[in-house]
Parts: structure tokens; sequence; C-alpha cells
């Protein structure tokens, strides 16, 4: 990926800022290790904090250990530049485990069901890729019969 200029690599963020200043995924911007070092250690203060307070979200792991990675020769940091696309939505609207529909307070909001990918909070903080058929044809069934038992 690196070789084919599809993602930039360093073995430290000095490294890594210097090889954004190449063209990697057709990608023009460039970071210095100023700002790769700022947005690491927000998102390592998020993960110790559990709190996300720029995109509210709600399953935080995985802080990043800089000094650990830049002092091991056999690992390093990976950027993969992307352009803005839409794969899937993974979670407007919040449903329980009858796909009920869900208000801001955890409340059914009656005569309201979803399935699909359109949906969150049954999945936490994600959900296996590959799965949208398989959720949509399950949680689909469910909301069917949840809206057709309330009648």
């Amino acid at each position: 990926m690196v070789e084919n200029g599809h993602v930039w690599y360093g073995s430290t963020l000095a490294e890594l800022a210097e090889a954004t200043k190449t063209s990697a995924g057709g990608s023009n911007a460039t970071f210095t290790e100023e700002q790769l070092r700022e947005v690491i250690e927000t998102y390592n203060s998020y993960v110790e904090n559990q709190n996300d307070p720029e995109f509210n979200k709600e399953v935080l792991a995985g802080a990043i250990d800089i000094e650990a990675i830049e002092n091991n020769p056999d690992v390093g940091f990976v950027l993969s530049p992307r352009k803005s696309s839409l794969h899937h939505t993974m979670g407007g609207i919040v449903i329980n485990t009858e796909a009920e529909v869900l208000d801001d307070s955890g409340n059914v909001i009656e005569g309201l069901w979803a399935a699909g990918e359109v949906t969150g909070g049954i999945h936490a903080g994600n959900r296996l890729g590959g799965n949208a058929i398989a959720d949509i044809f399950v949680f689909g069934q469910i909301a069917g019969k949840s809206a057709a038992a309330s009648k």
C-alpha cells in the first residue's frame, strides 16, 4: 500500500508528517508532526474519559501509545487518506431489540419501527462488515412482527 501510493507510513510522527508531503490515495493534504500528535492526544483523552464531545461516539477503545510505537522498529504509523464517500449510514435512528424507534431520552416512539443501516444502537459502536443483508432481513422481520403485534 505504501509502495503503490495508497497510504502514508512513518516509523515516527515526524516521518509520517514528512510522508504526507507526497501524494497518497489522490490526496494533496499535508500534516505537521504537531498536528498529528495533537489529533492522537485528543483521541487518547476521549478514550481515557470515555467521552467524545466532538462526534458523541459511545464506544471508545484503543488509545494510541505514541512513545511505544516510535521506540519499536517493528511498528509505525500509517495514515490512509480518504475522499468523502458514504458506505452506509449506520445509525441516525436508534432502535431497541423489537425494532422500535427510540427518542433522545430512550423512550419508544409509539407506532414507529425501523430496520437496516439507517438504524443504530442495537449494534453498539459499529457492526461487522458484510452484515447489511442479514441485518435488514432479521430486523425487517422483527419490525414487521412488532408492528403487527401492536394492532
